[in-house]
């Protein structure tokens, strides 16, 4: 079996050479052989620091631009994440328990994060008509291509693990609760504007109508015509003591049951769940400026660079060595690239080529003439499900797909055509002549 690479990023650019998936300990060096900064250094003067780790079983590739290395900072919190909530592995792991309370015909209590995961998962699984499938953890076990020792299951065995998959099975119910601090901190904010509106009412008659939308509430819209309206001080202490009223403390609580044998995996969009984690810790971060955060084949591209130049991310030829490229996307800003190819885990036996994208239909590789689909979107979780759905539908409708996303992709098929989408068309570059638009 091939074994996996790590995502190169060298003279800013990031080869994004792995799936969403990816995992292999034995081509990576220990963090204490990593040149880095000391995790407390600050400095006032915007720096690169860098830093290669092994986190929820892939590598993980930093470099941050700043005056702060929050390096070790975001890979404990992907640490974290993987243990507390992601892994099927770890007994007191949020999945694990859902998976064991399934077992028990119970249902599971579930925090917003999860239940945004899970919600979203379950609608892309519907959006691809089964092509991304977070059940099939099971099958994908039954493969072992990720293992030392990967074989072609009986059909049998096949059809057994089916009959225990499929995301229809999972049952999301969501439970609508408020937060009562964050609530407040809306109010309050919609209580500012208005206050500041109401000197201007003194001398303009317009109306002004103040919209206010506390979150996760569904019947807290006020419209306050403040057309001759004075003063409105009182309606603002009645509108927050009625906002009050409505309101607790606890966060959005859903639960979720599973039918008969059926297992909730996340693995196939775990990656990009942790770019998306990776993104929010960065966001509080004033000393960070930008970032490449690339867990596997996922690859987060936050901000910007200390020389204000666009963010090269090149793609692997998936039929030439490790580490070479056959593109390259240029990209500014913020956003998130995932790449699923047939070329990372495989093993071959009798001659054909068995790879790790497995179609949720069949429980076989997918045959879909692509052999690698790269996804540009600004979600994490999307990018890297996408990517893994785009895969098994193919090229066409593929394309539909990232279209209802509102994503990019880049395709290429077994005879090395390239179809790149219409928002990516002038920020590829095609570097090897042997693949063709």
């Amino acid at each position: 079996m091939k074994k996996q690479i790590l995502s190169i990023i060298m003279a800013g650019c990031l080869l994004l050479s792995m799936t969403a998936c990816s995992s292999d300990k034995k081509n990576t060096k220990s963090a204490s052989e990593q040149t880095t900064a000391d995790t407390s250094t600050s400095t006032t003067s915007p720096q690169e620091y860098s830093k290669t780790d092994f986190v929820m079983s892939t590598v993980l590739s930093e470099k941050i631009y700043g005056t702060k290395d929050v390096t070790q900072d975001i890979k404990e919190e992907l640490d974290k994440l993987e243990k507390e909530q992601l892994s099927w592995r770890e007994d007191s792991s949020v999945v694990s328990k859902i998976n064991a309370d399934a077992q028990k015909g119970t249902k599971t209590k579930l925090d917003s994060d999860m239940t945004s995961w899970v919600e979203d998962s379950l609608e892309l699984a519907r959006r691809s008509n089964g092509a991304f499938d977070p059940t099939i953890g099971r099958l994908t076990r039954l493969w072992n291509i990720e293992g030392d020792n990967p074989k072609v299951p009986s059909k049998q065995e096949v059809k057994n693990t089916l009959k225990d998959t499929g995301y229809t099975k999972i049952h999301l119910e969501k439970v609508e609760t408020q937060n009562t601090a964050i609530t407040k901190k809306n109010v309050d904010k919609d209580i500012k504007d208005n206050t500041d509106k109401n000197g201007d009412a003194a001398k303009d008659t317009d109306n002004n109508t103040i919209n206010s939308t506390a979150q996760n509430t569904a019947d807290n819209m006020v419209n306050n015509e403040a057309n001759n309206t004075p003063d409105n001080t009182a309606l603002n202490e009645e509108r927050l003591e009625t906002t009050d009223k409505k309101t607790n403390t606890d966060e959005s609580i859903s639960s979720i049951y599973i039918e008969d044998q059926c297992t909730l995996d996340l693995g196939a969009v775990g990656k990009g769940i942790a770019c998306d984690v990776a993104q929010n810790y960065l966001k509080q971060q004033k000393e960070v400026s930008g970032a490449v955060i690339a867990v596997g084949g996922s690859i987060l591209l936050y901000g910007s660079k200390t020389d204000g130049t666009n963010w090269n991310v090149a793609v692997q030829n998936p039929r030439g060595k490790d580490g070479e490229a056959m593109g390259v996307l240029s990209l500014s800003g913020t956003t998130n690239v995932s790449t699923s190819g047939d070329y990372e885990k495989y093993f071959m036996q009798n001659g054909k080529r068995y790879h790790h994208i497995l179609d949720p239909s069949t429980g076989y590789p997918a045959e879909s003439s692509l052999i690698s689909v790269t996804v540009v979107s600004d979600n994490g979780l999307l990018s890297d499900g996408l990517s893994t759905a785009c895969f098994v539908l193919g090229k066409e409708k593929g394309e539909r797909l990232l279209e209802t996303y509102g994503a990019e992709g880049v395709f290429i098929d077994q005879n090395k055509k390239v179809t790149v989408t219409k928002g990516l068309k002038d920020k590829f570059t095609i570097l090897n002549e042997e693949y063709t638009e």
